[in-house]
């Protein structure tokens, strides 16, 4: 038998290993870690970690990633990112975040812009407006009694008071003799005045006149020729205010017709 060389099959060696970077959350971290890569221009490049996290970003230019990672946060499993490694959660700002079509926002109230337009514009002016134009207000009984007008006044008088109109008499006791004429007899006409009284004794303060004749007559005083006219006189005569000094002519004409018919009494008071 010659001389040959025999080789054995070495029999299958069973070998088992552990990863310490792997394990069950919320366990002790390992003093050693699986290095997580990336790919850069087709090569395999490991992200380097640092104390507060990893640095990765897409250029392939390590970037630093401020924070901590933390576990078992509350429920099991979970985890926290601390972006700037404070502990506080920070706040996440959506002002350039896309908004969909039509979506409100300060200046896009479009409902509500409307709204209040057409309020402006149909709001009626209020305060000194037109009656058009103002809110009508519906009163309750007591407001509109109390906005009625009173039927009396009450009234304080101080100082000296002279009360006239209609049939007053304002005169206290007569100043001139009374002048009494029947139309019949002497006829007054609108031509000419006809002269009553020459001078009269007193000053008068008023003048009471009857006078039935029918015609709208006139008062005058001054001298015959130029007298002026001071009263018209309606048909049926009045009380009459009027002040004439003492020594003044009194005369008397027709206004409407000429008066034939019916009585005249005319009384001076002071």
């Amino acid at each position: 038998m010659s001389t040959q060389d025999f080789f054995y099959p070495t029999p299958p060696i069973s070998v088992s290993a552990t990863n310490p970077s792997v394990g069950v959350n919320g366990s002790t971290a390992p003093t050693n870690s699986t290095e997580i890569g990336y790919i850069v221009a087709g090569n395999l490049v490991g992200a380097t970690g640092t104390a507060n996290g990893l640095k990765v970003d897409a250029s392939g230019t390590t970037q630093p990633v401020s924070g901590t990672v933390t576990a078992n946060q509350g429920t099991a499993g979970a985890t926290k990112w601390l972006v700037d490694g404070s502990g506080v959660t920070q706040p996440v700002s959506a002002a350039s975040l896309p908004l969909p079509t039509g979506a409100a926002t300060s200046a896009l109230q479009t409902t509500g812009n409307t709204s209040l337009s057409t309020i402006a514009t149909n709001t009626p002016a209020l305060g000194q407006a037109l009656a058009a134009a103002s809110v009508p207000v519906v009163l309750t009984a007591a407001q509109i009694t109390t906005l009625t007008p009173l039927s009396t006044v009450a009234a304080t008088q101080s100082g000296s008071w002279t009360v006239t109109g209609g049939n007053t008499v304002t005169g206290t006791q007569i100043a001139n003799a009374p002048v009494q004429n029947i139309y019949s007899s002497t006829n007054i006409t609108t031509s000419a005045y006809v002269q009553l009284v020459a001078s009269t004794t007193n000053t008068i303060n008023s003048v009471y006149i009857f006078d039935s004749s029918g015609q709208a007559m006139i008062f005058a005083i001054g001298g015959s020729g130029s007298e002026v006219a001071q009263i018209y006189v309606p048909p049926g005569g009045g009380n009459f205010p009027i002040q004439i000094a003492s020594g003044t002519r009194i005369a008397y004409k027709a206004l409407s017709a000429n008066a034939t018919a019916g009585y005249l009494i005319m009384s001076f008071l002071k």
